[in-house]
């Protein structure tokens, strides 16, 4: 159905129409005010901001969805052997509606940025999660912030939607906001999604190079990226000495988990 949609130019506009439909299950919130925030006791985002991030309007998905998120942000930090309460400039790249970021509003210690290329979304977490502070990127590099400015910077869900040169340009941009010593963290799809691959994509993913799908639309969540762990060594490699990998490390959407280190 996809590659049928694909070839009369309607995929995107069938892939809009799935989204709206899926804030049908919010419609609770516009009767009960109350339901307008979370069980985290922070405003809810709106349902098509929700979908938009997560792929669910459901309220309680969309916490549960942060809780875990941020907790793989947490113990990975705790492998390289730091504390998250401990780092001074934490910075989440590609931060959506701030379903990470709502989840330091209580923590003391570290500054908290994050930026995305989506103004809604930088718009609402302007609005409603005030202990940090945001910035709208382009597509493409640069991002508006100093050089060597953060001790952390993870990246979720993001990497595995952008083409092979936009990947590029974007771990060399990271690196340059990273302090030397500093952690990064990314996601993306490994083995546990090569189920979903053509016979000659698979070919391609088992010889380790990166396959993208949907080039064109770079940056949104229809183009999907593949990355073999071959790929990822290479892609962090340049720029930063990978320290750990873990298969599947983010429940959510069965992405593998990477940190680095600035090492100079």
């Amino acid at each position: 159905m996809a590659v049928a949609l694909e070839r009369v130019g309607l995929q995107r506009p069938a892939y809009r129409m799935w989204e709206w439909g899926q804030t049908a299950y919010a419609l609770p919130e516009l009767l009960f005010p109350a339901r307008r925030l979370g069980s985290d006791g922070l405003p809810l985002p709106p349902p098509l901001l929700r979908v938009q991030v997560s792929g669910t309007a459901r309220a309680e998905e969309f916490i549960a969805q942060s809780h875990r998120a941020a907790r793989t942000v947490r113990d990975m930090v705790r492998l390289a052997g730091r504390e998250f309460e401990a780092l001074e400039a934490v910075f989440d790249f590609g931060c959506g509606c701030g379903r990470v970021m709502r989840r330091w509003s209580d923590v003391s210690g570290p500054a908290f940025v994050g930026s995305d290329y989506n103004r809604n979304l930088v718009d609402w977490c302007r609005t409603n999660l005030p202990f940090a502070s945001f910035e709208v990127n382009g597509l493409t590099p640069p991002l508006p912030f100093a050089d060597e400015q953060f001790e952390l910077v993870y990246s979720l869900s993001v990497f595995t939607h952008l083409t092979e040169p936009l990947q590029n340009e974007w771990i060399a941009e990271l690196r340059r906001v990273t302090k030397p010593g500093g952690l990064i963290l990314l996601t993306t799809r490994g083995d546990a999604w090569a189920w979903k691959l053509t016979s000659q994509e698979r070919a391609r993913y088992d010889r380790g190079d990166l396959v993208v799908r949907y080039r064109e639309v770079t940056g949104t969540n229809l183009c999907a990226a593949f990355h073999p762990s071959r790929y990822v060594r290479e892609l962090l490699g340049r720029s930063f000495a990978l320290k750990q990998s873990v298969a599947v490390g983010l429940e959510d959407g069965l992405q593998d988990v990477h940190l680095a280190e600035r090492t100079d």
